[in-house]
């Protein structure tokens, strides 16, 4: 068996493995952002192996959240998921990622407990079938979303767009050719969501009470005012879309480009010895 790293879980040339070039995206850890900046990590799902590292450094209720999915390939994108965020979080506090204090605040979104991160890491997380992404910045809000376009392949556009989208963006998409309305369509929902998300309020807002760029723009800002009575307040956006998923993020802020990171695997060994094991019989986890 290899030694452990750091008290993480991961042997050092496990964790050495984990980082891999791909496109503009960087390689390696970075320091923590400052003020104002974004940093993006994305991991693309893959082997059951980075499934088994996730389950090695998850809580017991994310490994019961897991368990509950039904079907494995939800299961296995949950735990390579956690292991992006529980992963990348303990590098950036210098903490053992089994302990990372991520708590429920409010509305639902998941953060950082004050007391540990007193200088304010703040980060969201998405995923879709093919790829999870994680947005982290210091001392203010954060929002990310991402959708595959492939799960998109022949959809009606226009049902899907009630009710998410305002009356002018459904018509402003259905006057498109119809191989750009998928794209476009997704563009929208995604920038939407990242940005809800950014303001915290999730669900409990309507896609379709506001409205955001639905061109190729790299970044812009959007106003967001909750309800009649409150003021508005201005969020910073950009887009993250690559070849074959849609993605967007917001912050109230975000100075200088985006700093995009990629995490990924080469080859791993079972790293999960002296740990629960999962109670499923699935054949993508180390069997009981």
């Amino acid at each position: 068996m290899h030694e452990l790293a750091n008290d993480t879980g991961l042997s050092i040339a496990e964790a050495d493995a984990l980082q891999l070039p791909n496109a503009q995206w960087r390689v390696g850890l970075s320091a923590r952002p400052t003020h104002g900046e974004i940093h993006v990590w994305r991991l693309r799902f893959s082997s059951t192996e980075l499934a088994k590292l996730g389950w090695h450094v998850m809580t017991v209720e994310e490994r019961a959240r897991a368990e509950s999915f039904r079907f494995a390939r939800d299961r296995e994108r949950f735990c390579q998921s956690r292991l992006l965020l529980r992963r990348m979080l303990g590098e950036y506090l210098e903490r053992n990622p089994r302990k990372v204090p991520i708590i429920v605040g409010q509305h639902g979104k998941p953060q950082l407990d004050e007391t540990i991160s007193p200088r304010g890491l703040q980060f969201n997380l998405t995923h879709s079938h093919s790829v999870a992404l994680l947005a982290v910045t210091v001392g203010q809000t954060v929002g990310i979303d991402v959708e595959d376009i492939a799960s998109f392949s022949n959809p009606d556009v226009s049902t899907l767009a009630e009710g998410v989208l305002s009356k002018r963006e459904v018509e402003a998409i259905m006057a498109l050719e119809r191989e750009s309305r998928i794209r476009s369509f997704l563009r929208c929902w995604t920038r939407k969501e990242a940005l809800l998300k950014a303001v915290g309020v999730g669900l409990l807002a309507k896609l379709d009470e506001f409205k955001v760029p639905m061109d190729d723009l790299e970044r812009w800002s959007v106003q967001w005012r909750p309800d009649r009575r409150s003021d508005a307040s201005t969020f910073q956006m950009a887009d993250l879309s690559d070849d074959d998923y849609s993605a967007a993020v917001a912050a109230p802020m975000i100075s200088g480009p985006v700093h995009l990171f990629d995490l990924h695997h080469l080859g791993l060994t079972d790293i999960s010895v002296g740990e629960p094991q999962m109670r499923r019989s699935a054949s993508e986890f180390v069997p009981l």
